[in-house]
């Protein structure tokens, strides 16, 4: 293959829309936005059950939870908080945690989020109806992420099928 053909090649491959990809395997705003209410309730849940000081005492882990729970919610806000823009939390957490970026990653992370909330029962409601909250939009999250990875299969053959055979052209 001489130059030109590789010219024709990179002239009629189809643009490659990195902003609409990103946003695609982001996913929906409203999901979003639902998810960053729930890192929200978390933050707020787990420093409600901070605020009781005997539990530093008696029962430490507890308190170690509700601090990892806290951080867990803020990284949850981070990542969702589009409006926030590119903050050192967010990308810290891209760096870290990279299955973030995707809707089944976020999903699988939020469950678990939800999950550590559970683990307290009905000790703390609060903090147990934002750990349920939290498992119902991972559960969501992880739907759409299996609906996305087919289209997203789906087109990535196509734009193949279009670069390959525009090459024999």
């Amino acid at each position: 293959m001489n130059k030109n053909d590789w010219n024709a090649v990179l002239r009629d491959r189809p643009a490659f829309d990195v902003k609409g990809m990103r946003e695609e395997l982001e996913g929906p705003a409203p999901i979003r936005a639902f998810a960053a209410l729930g890192g929200v309730a978390m933050c707020l849940a787990s420093a409600l059950g901070m605020l009781n000081v005997i539990k530093v005492v008696f029962n430490p882990v507890a308190y170690l939870l509700h601090l990892y729970l806290i951080a867990f919610g803020m990284s949850v806000i981070a990542i969702e908080g589009k409006t926030l823009g590119e903050n050192s939390w967010k990308m810290f957490v891209y760096r870290w945690l990279p299955f973030t970026t995707v809707v089944g990653g976020k999903g699988l992370m939020y469950a678990f989020f939800g999950l550590l909330g559970l683990a307290y029962g009905f000790q703390d409601f609060l903090l147990f109806a934002a750990g349920c909250y939290m498992v119902a939009v991972g559960v969501v999250y992880c739907l759409i992420h299996t609906a996305k990875f087919e289209s997203l299969n789906e087109k990535y053959a196509k734009s193949q099928y279009v670069t390959r055979s525009s090459m024999y052209y």
